[in-house]
C-alpha cells in the first residue's frame, strides 16, 4: 500500500502535530478538517490528495487494520526521535498506542540501508541492555519470518505477550510494494 510522505517527512515537529490531531480525532475531540490541515503541512500529496489519503488512512485505523496501525505507531515512533517538542511526540505514541490493537506491547521501528541497519527506535520499556542485543533480536524476528534484510526496508516489530509480529512498512527501491523473500 502506498503511504507517502509520513515516514519519509523531514520534519518530526510537524508529523508529531500530526498525530497529536489524529490522536485527538480518533478520540472524538478533534475534527476532520483539523486534521487534513495538519496533514497538509507534513509532506504529504496536494490538498484533494490529502483529504483522501487522510480518510482513507482513518477509515483504516477505525477498522483496526493491523497494517495501517503498524505503519501509523511506526511513524510516532520515529517522530519521537528527532522532534523538539519530543514530550509531545512521545505522549501522542502513548494514546495512539492505547488506542490500537497492541496496547501494551513493545515496539521496534527498524529501518535497513544498503547492508545494515540505518536506524533503530524502540518503546522506552525495552528492556534490553544494549542496542546491539535489541538489533539481534530484531533481525532474527524478521529472519524468522523470512522477509529480506539488508535492503532499504523498514519494519515493526509488534511484541505482544511474549509473541513477536512483524510488519512491513515500506521500502526505499522504486517499484517494491511489499514484503520480499531473502536472497
Amino acid at each position: 500500500m502506498q503511504r507517502d510522505g509520513l515516514l519519509r517527512t523531514g520534519s518530526a515537529d510537524l508529523t508529531g502535530r500530526y498525530l497529536k490531531e489524529l490522536t485527538e480525532v480518533l478520540q472524538g475531540s478533534s475534527s476532520l478538517l483539523r486534521l487534513i490541515e495538519c496533514a497538509s503541512g507534513a509532506d504529504l500529496p496536494g490538498s484533494r490528495e490529502v483529504r483522501q489519503y487522510v480518510e482513507t488512512r482513518l477509515r483504516l485505523l477505525r477498522a483496526d487494520d493491523l497494517d495501517e496501525w503498524a505503519y501509523t505507531l511506526a511513524v510516532a515512533l520515529r517522530a519521537t526521535e528527532g522532534s523538539s517538542s519530543q514530550t509531545l511526540s512521545q505522549l501522542s505514541r502513548q494514546t495512539l498506542q492505547a488506542l490500537s490493537p497492541w496496547p501494551e506491547a513493545k515496539l521496534t521501528y527498524l529501518k535497513y540501508g544498503h547492508g545494515f541497519i540505518s536506524q533503530l527506535v524502540a518503546t522506552p520499556d525495552f528492556n534490553f541492555l544494549d542496542e546491539e542485543a535489541l538489533r539481534t533480536a530484531s533481525e532474527q524476528a524478521i529472519a524468522q519470518v523470512r522477509y529480506r534484510r539488508h535492503d532499504c526496508d523498514s519494519y515493526l516489530i509488534v511484541i505482544d505477550e511474549d509473541e513477536a509480529s512483524v510488519y512491513w512498512l515500506d521500502c526505499g527501491r522504486r517499484g517494491v510494494t511489499g514484503p520480499r523473500p531473502p536472497v
